[in-house]
């Protein structure tokens, strides 16, 4: 069954605990999906596939360096109980399927922690803008779990879409305190961890909006 829930997933594993058990249907990739992937494979060092290369280079030439100046791309954290290790690679949705439920991926996008006013922690957004910032939390309090010696962190989503064709990147960020992170991990993460691990909780079934994108739609009975 893999991990009780990841980062990107976390808002609707908090707000749904069977969302983290119930069967999953596949991972459907649409045209936009198929985009943002090869945009996010051309970030972190990838050859550009041969559409991202004009679209880039007829909009966009040099902007790669200055959104995400240094730092590393694609990092990869493992926690469990308590414990948080950096991954050499991130495994696929395969190999995540075979590991301890009690366990999170962190797969950061960007990170750089020792250029600028504070370590920093970005995700790329090839489509809408986020309205919540519990993915890039979680991804901060990895920071921290992983960094003692680090205090405060900025975290940002950068927006960098297809159309309108040479539209800007829109990026916002935020600051964040190591106490302030930890609290939330504390009140809301763990809490909903313990009911995703408990024995009742695919009956702990809670409909909103966060069924939209959930793959566990055609099992769920609040949508049979």
């Amino acid at each position: 069954m893999g991990p009780w829930a990841s980062p990107s997933v976390l808002d609707r594993a908090i707000a749904c605990p069977a969302s983290t058990v119930l069967p999953k249907g596949p991972d459907i990739v649409g045209p936009s999906a198929q985009w943002g992937k090869e945009v996010h494979a051309f970030k972190e060092g990838e050859d550009p596939t041969p559409r991202v290369k004009k679209w880039y280079e007829s909009y966009y030439p040099g902007v790669k360096e200055m959104l995400w100046p240094g730092g590393e791309h694609e990092v990869v954290y493992w926690e469990q109980d308590g414990k948080i290790e950096r991954l050499d690679r991130r495994p696929s949705f395969a190999e995540r399927e075979l590991w301890p439920r009690q366990g999170m991926f962190f797969s950061l996008d960007w990170q750089n922690l020792h250029d600028g006013p504070a370590p920093w922690v970005d995700d790329l957004k090839t489509g809408l803008m986020p309205e919540s910032w519990t993915q890039l939390k979680a991804y901060s309090w990895a920071l921290y779990k992983a960094h003692p010696w680090i205090q405060t962190n900025l975290a940002s989503y950068t927006n960098w879409t297809r159309y309108p064709l040479g539209a800007d990147p829109v990026r916002e960020t935020k600051s964040f305190t190591r106490a302030e992170i930890e609290g939330w991990y504390d009140k809301t993460v763990v809490p909903a961890k313990r009911l995703a691990l408990g024995r009742n909780a695919a009956d702990l079934v809670r409909p909103g909006p966060h069924c939209r994108w959930c793959r566990s739609k055609p099992y769920c009975p609040a949508w049979k």
